[in-house]
């Protein structure tokens, strides 16, 4: 690990003292603006660094010095974002000779109070020296911050790179050097996601948040090992017959103790690591062999909606998986309902497309959720095979306070029209939305007010015992 002190001040030290860092992946001797040396190997694939998880002694002595003194100061790591995706694509040399340029910009700042240290490939630890006040630890990183992002110049290569700064207090956070190394990279962790530039503080809250999606992420393989995911389903009416036509069918997470983990604590976990795949597959054969149990018991004819993620949609299975369920359950593919959002339609839409006018070929039904939410284009609703638009609960949440949401929600309902899809009403709760319902020209309603989303057992006795939607009005 390479160790350096830095300059945070507007003004550079000249005062300095050399310092020498061993701390056996670097060796770097701080005389003033040195030649950076990185050659430890005989290439380019011997520099790689393990992230380290303790400090270097450099590190550790100026946490130790501020303890005796009784002072505060705070421990930075600072990383260079997407650093892999750009060895990746441009090579290691590159990638070597970033981060030297990076570091030179850091040495730009020296002085005797603070300390750095490299201590992965992409991350340098700081300890700061001398604040008259932990409120000043943003501003600092701000600074380094954006003394180290922007435009590099690399010979014939050049690129601009962004850089975030984790942070933890000393000794608010924690006393112990390698606590305090943990706990600034929790803090980048959370910086994950969100804004991935900028800085970011620790707080028990993100560790624990933190802690939880790595609990969450392994549950997610237990509970499909043990057959803990379940569906229920919500059912969506007809605005004129008052029957009800199609199911959602929502996931839901069984804990080991029983309690049902609704999917907002687990569903951006999943599409983060990528088991959303591996569940979206498990939701649309369950999905269907659900429907296919119904109608043998007589329920009558109905559709079934399922959403489907991003990855699920660029994931080479996804046609072959929903073929298998259909055939398996004895379906047939107009049965069968995708749910998509706005900002998937956007994202690898050449693939997108590619495959849902496959599936649209085939008979399966596509929808837009949360229609109007996001990134609303006239262009992928006319070029796109879509049957159904969802208007996002959001258009009628504020009808009977604000004149201009019927005007717009009523715009909505005529556009979809003119275009040739079915509407659906979301988010139907009150009296006065079961009223817009009826009288808007939807062509479906569904929302808590109607029903609210119920285990199969229990939607199987609805459907057995037809219940008409009793509509204000």
């Amino acid at each position: 690990m390479s160790t350096m002190h830095l300059n945070l001040s507007n003004d550079r030290e000249l005062e300095r003292e050399p310092v020498i860092a061993e701390n056996g992946n670097r060796v770097i001797r701080n005389t003033p603006l040195p030649p950076l040396d990185f050659d430890v190997g005989d290439g380019p694939e011997n520099t790689n660094l393990v992230p380290a998880t303790t400090l270097g002694r450099d590190l550790t002595a100026a946490l130790q010095r501020a303890g005796v003194a009784g002072e505060e100061t705070a421990l930075l790591v600072l990383r260079i974002n997407d650093y892999r995706k750009l060895t990746e694509t441009l090579g290691e040399s590159f990638g070597i000779e970033l981060v030297q340029h990076v570091e030179a910009r850091l040495r730009d700042r020296l002085r005797i109070y603070d300390v750095a240290e490299r201590v992965s490939d992409d991350e340098f630890a700081i300890v700061l020296g001398r604040l008259d006040k932990l409120d000043d630890v943003t501003s600092v990183a701000s600074r380094l911050i954006e003394s180290c992002s922007g435009g590099y110049d690399l010979g014939e290569l050049k690129t601009r790179i962004k850089t975030a700064v984790g942070i933890a207090l000393y000794p608010p956070d924690g006393e112990e050097p390698d606590e305090l190394l943990r706990y600034a990279r929790v803090a980048l962790q959370g910086a994950d996601e969100g804004d991935r530039s900028g800085c970011h503080i620790f707080s028990r809250e993100l560790l624990e948040r933190q802690q939880r999606r790595v609990w969450m992420e392994a549950e997610l393989e237990r509970a499909l090992l043990e057959d803990r995911f379940t569906l229920h389903y919500q059912p969506q009416y007809d605005a004129d017959s008052r029957k009800i036509v199609g199911m959602e069918a929502l996931v839901r997470l069984r804990s080991e103790t029983g309690e049902l983990i609704p999917p907002d604590d687990f569903i951006p976990i999943a599409e983060n690591n990528g088991f959303i795949v591996t569940l979206g597959q498990w939701v649309i054969r369950e999905a269907c062999r659900q429907l296919a149990l119904w109608r043998e018991a007589g329920c009558g004819p109905l559709r079934m909606a399922v959403n489907v993620s991003p990855l699920q949609l660029v994931h080479e299975d996804l046609v072959h998986v929903i073929t298998e369920a259909i055939e398996a359950s004895g379906l047939v593919y107009s049965d069968l309902e995708l749910e998509i959002t706005e900002q998937q339609m956007l994202e690898h839409s050449t693939v997108v497309e590619k495959v849902l006018g496959e599936l649209h070929g085939r008979g399966v039904r596509i929808a837009i959720d949360d229609f109007g939410t996001g990134y609303s284009s006239f262009v992928y609703l006319s070029r796109l095979p879509l049957n159904l638009i969802k208007m996002d609960r959001s258009f009628i949440a504020n009808i009977t306070t604000d004149p201009r949401a019927v005007q717009v929600a009523t715009a909505m309902i005529v556009m979809a029209r003119e275009l040739g899809f079915e509407i659906i009403l979301e988010g139907v709760e009150t009296a006065e939305q079961q009223q817009f319902l009826k009288t808007s020209g939807c062509d479906f309603g569904q929302g808590f007010g109607l029903a609210r989303p119920q285990a199969p057992d229990a939607i199987e006795k609805l459907l057995l015992e037809p219940q008409y939607l009793k509509i204000a009005g």
